[in-house]
């Protein structure tokens, strides 16, 4: 009976090693169905955003309505009050120890991609502007236009002012937490440049470009409230929610959904403005050629940009993974927000303004659909001490409790890739 007994506890113990090496398996070799589900769902916003930028064009009258109510600072709001939910203390801390790297960040951003961009677009031989008026276009002009594939200098002006603003409001910080970036430093970047960028950028655009900025200062203090109200409010009360336990655990247990809903919200922003530009009429005058050049010189340009602050944040500052990270994301990119309020208040003589918008919001989003790929190939890179970290707690043979727990903690940190923009 005894042999009997310790043949069938062998035989259960080798069932469940089985069982385990069968789950391991499975885990290992997942199914065509999940292999596309994740590739969807890890580039999910380029191409919500492809689909959305064509929508708009055919179809922009649902996003010019939604453009006239308050749905674009709404998203804004909604986007940082999550931001400020899982701000930690302890990183705000860290960022405040991060001085080279803020310093470098904040002067790549105002100045060292503001020339670059600014000096090397005003090169291009674009033709000259139009009138504010697409009606007053004639023939003729029409006719050279359509024969340079740059066209008209409007967009050569929009491109340099975008190329003047300050970093993405939101879509920056989203992309540095998915990278796996330092998170504080990127929210203090976006909050300190976007608004100095109040300041600032004004007296950019009239130093580098041709662009007399006509921005008094009742409306530089409206620019200031609206950035108050949209970006520094919530993400205060998200912080001090986050204080409350019930918060805390609603936070985690639905993080996902959160970041999902956060990426739905900057994908309205674009897709509002693609189909004001659209229904203001400003597309009559640009052709395939057009659009497909502003996309491969604002590529370039952005690409440049990478390549710049890469290499002083690696070679030069030397600076830590997390810090480099957050460097070269934010510092590369610029907003779409400040740049279309800074083309509003320009002179109505010096280019169309509808034109000068379409160039903007082309160039945006080819830096984000950009950025989303790198964002997905190096959001694992410089984890392996963390992957480490959970193979620990394997080995040691915890419970599944503490081992579920540790793969929660790092959920975020290893999981899909989630991104937006604005």
């Amino acid at each position: 009976m005894a042999t009997d007994n310790d043949n069938n506890h062998h035989d259960s113990m080798m069932a469940g090693k089985n069982d385990k090496s069968a789950k391991t398996e499975d885990n290992q070799m997942p199914s065509w169905r999940q292999r596309i589900g994740s590739i969807l769902f890890t580039y999910h916003l380029p191409i919500s955003l492809i689909l959305l930028l064509v929508f708009g064009i055919l179809v922009p009258q649902p996003g010019t309505y939604l453009s006239t109510t308050p749905l674009q600072y709404i998203c804004i709001v909604y986007i940082f009050l999550n931001s400020g939910l899982k701000l930690k203390t302890d990183d705000l801390i860290s960022a405040l120890k991060s001085f080279r790297a803020s310093l470098w960040g904040l002067l790549s951003i105002f100045l060292v991609t503001s020339v670059i961009g600014t000096k090397l677009t005003s090169l291009l031989p674009y033709m000259p502007s139009t009138t504010a008026n697409l009606t007053n276009v004639s023939a003729n002009a029409y006719e050279n236009y359509t024969n340079n594939i740059l066209g008209p200098a409007d967009f050569s002006i929009g491109l340099q002012i975008f190329f003047c603003c300050p970093c993405t409001i939101s879509s920056g910080v989203l992309m540095v937490s998915q990278a796996g970036g330092n998170y504080a430093l990127a929210v203090m970047l976006t909050v300190v440049s976007n608004t100095l960028g109040a300041f600032v950028c004004p007296l950019i655009v009239a130093w580098l470009t041709s662009v007399n900025s006509a921005i008094t200062p009742a409306d530089i203090g409206n620019l200031i409230r609206n950035l108050s109200l949209t970006v520094l409010l919530p993400l205060v009360v998200g912080k001090v929610l986050s204080y409350i336990k019930i918060v805390t655990k609603y936070v985690k247990k639905y993080s996902n959904t959160s970041k999902l809903t956060s990426s739905f919200a900057l994908i309205l922003i674009p897709w509002m403005k693609v189909s004001s530009a659209r229904s203001a009429g400003a597309f009559d005058l640009i052709l395939p050629q057009n659009i497909l050049m502003i996309i491969l010189w604002s590529l370039a340009v952005h690409v440049l940009f990478l390549l710049t602050n890469s290499s002083v944040s690696w070679l030069i500052l030397r600076l830590d993974i997390k810090e480099a990270k957050t460097i070269v994301i934010l510092a590369s990119q610029k907003t779409l927000s400040i740049a279309v309020v800074l083309i509003s208040y320009s002179p109505s003589s010096l280019a169309n303004q509808g034109l000068m918008t379409v160039a903007v919001v082309i160039a945006h989003m080819t830096q984000i659909l950009a950025d989303a790929l790198v964002v997905a190939k190096w959001s694992k890179y410089g984890r392996e001490e963390e992957n480490e970290k959970i193979d620990n707690v394997q080995s040691t043979g915890q419970n599944d409790t503490s081992t579920e727990m540790a793969f929660a903690s790092t959920n975020i940190k290893s999981g899909p890739v989630y991104l937006s923009t604005v």
